[in-house]
């Protein structure tokens, strides 16, 4: 939940732990088996190997933008830090009509 406020991300993070819910971040994931509503077994790669298993399985990758090189530099739309384009409260973006 990078997008999100810290406060956000922290309380869903204690939301699942509450639930028993397990949240990995920064892995690879190498292989998965099984089903999902029945068993399911994840193997994961990073510091060390790991193997999740569960009857459930959420794969939540995020999305990255798309918007390097097709020209809202020369629309004068802006762009985040990270590539999303810039809006203010109302979801307008730097360029007037747009």
């Amino acid at each position: 939940m990078p997008r999100e406020d810290a406060d956000v991300s922290e309380a869903m993070q204690e939301l699942f732990k509450d639930e028993g819910i397990e949240i990995v971040s920064d892995a690879h994931i190498s292989k998965v088996t099984g089903r999902s509503g029945e068993q399911v077994s994840v193997e994961l790669s990073g510091k060390e190997k790991t193997v999740l298993k569960g009857s459930h399985l959420l794969f939540a990758t995020g999305r990255t933008p798309n918007t390097e090189n097709i020209g809202l530099d020369i629309a004068g739309v802006e762009v985040t830090e990270r590539g999303y384009v810039r809006v203010n409260e109302r979801l307008q973006t730097s360029a007037p009509g747009v």
